[in-house]
């Protein structure tokens, strides 16, 4: 017994030491513990970072403009077998949803090669955001791609509301020319069966590229790209039920270098501002395209746009970088996860998963992690 006595004072006097030298309070310290714990218990290849306390954050993984981004690349079963993807859309649901309570949903489309035939909105479903699977029943891809060789869907958007998952995606209708530019939209009570899309938008004078939708209040709002003519213009409708849009109004835009151009957008609701992640570029086609985050304080109709989010470091992206989505961490309003494609100079389509912290109206990679001496080797700042 006076031994574990001896062992007790000699623990407590290291205790004090190390909160001496690292300069914790015991609280902080104790937090800093329960943190750690916390990452091993949750198996989420970033998961631990959202669990980690703020303070934690602040002290030890908190990134500067130099932090190496080290995204996780999805593993998707496309319809199409190649699994190359663009334009994915989440949406996190805190409750869950469909048959498994699946908390992320996803509607990305295929994109082989750049075969914009193929580039039909598919549906999958997650627990952790990052191992996607198809739910049981769902059959990929929910649209067939329109009559017309030239002819084909793209940039889908997804919606949670009143119990449904909502789909918006934008179909271009060709012949010999340009006959329409149209969205359209599908619903589904499980996230399996979905139904007939009926035509809400038709336009042969805006390109209708990129929409995302958002619910606030009592209202519904759709961005998107109009590519009419250089440079190109982000635009914003209302809606009240969704389905019967206004006409569009030209957003204002700041913070874009004169020789670029926004090209693709998504829009995330935040608790004092709206969030986004805009893709421009400096040609038709999308050339040199590259991601960028920024913010609206007046619900859409000014945004301010911060300079390139990410470097171009990795294989899967040193082409270009394509449109992403942002969904704002459950209990952390700093916390964003980021899904965005990018295009390698072979010409393959990768999808990738990011967790990223918004430091000074600026959206930051949280850091490169790695397994070192059977323990995780945390970024320096």
């Amino acid at each position: 017994m006076q031994y574990v006595g001896y062992i007790l004072i000699l623990g407590l006097v290291f205790f004090t030491a190390i909160l001496i030298y690292f300069g914790l309070s015991p609280q902080q310290a104790i937090n800093k513990l329960l943190g750690r714990i916390s990452m091993f218990r949750d198996q989420t290849k970033f998961g631990w970072l959202l669990k980690i306390p703020a303070m934690h954050f602040n002290k030890a993984v908190l990134p500067s403009n130099s932090v190496v981004h080290s995204p996780y690349r999805l593993r998707l079963d496309t319809y199409d077998g190649t699994g190359q993807c663009v334009h994915p859309d989440v949406v996190y649901i805190q409750q869950g949803f469909g048959v498994e309570r699946w908390k992320y949903w996803m509607v990305i489309t295929p994109y082989p090669f750049g075969r914009d035939q193929y580039e039909n909105p598919s549906v999958f479903a997650s627990h952790d955001g990052v191992k996607w699977e198809i739910p049981f029943g769902l059959q990929n891809p929910i649209v067939c791609t329109p009559p017309g060789s030239e002819s084909h869907n793209s940039d889908p958007s997804l919606l949670y509301y009143k119990n449904e998952l909502w789909l918006y995606f934008r179909q271009t209708i060709k012949s010999t020319s340009l006959e329409a530019n149209k969205i359209l939209i599908s619903k589904s009570l499980d996230g399996v069966v979905w139904l007939e899309p009926i035509e809400i938008i038709s336009s042969k004078t805006d390109t209708l590229i990129s929409p995302s939708i958002l619910h606030n209040q009592d209202i519904f709002i759709m961005w998107s790209i109009n590519a009419l003519s250089w440079p190109y213009s982000i635009t914003w409708r209302t809606s009240i039920d969704g389905i019967n849009w206004s006409s569009a109004t030209a957003a204002i835009v700041e913070g874009i270098d004169k020789e670029r151009s926004v090209w693709h957008f998504d829009v995330c609701l935040g608790q004092d501002c709206l969030h986004a992640l805009l893709v421009t570029c400096t040609g038709n086609s999308g050339r040199d395209a590259r991601l960028h985050y920024g913010y609206s304080l007046d619900m859409g109709k000014r945004w301010i746009f911060k300079s390139f989010m990410l470097m171009q470091i990795h294989d899967f992206e040193n082409r270009l970088q394509y449109r992403g989505c942002l969904v704002q961490a459950e209990g952390y309003p700093n916390i964003f996860e980021v899904w965005y494609s990018g295009l390698s100079s072979n010409g393959v389509w990768t999808t990738a998963y990011l967790p990223m912290i918004l430091v000074n109206n600026d959206l930051l990679p949280l850091g490169s992690l790695k397994w070192k001496n059977n323990d995780i080797e945390e970024p320096s700042i």
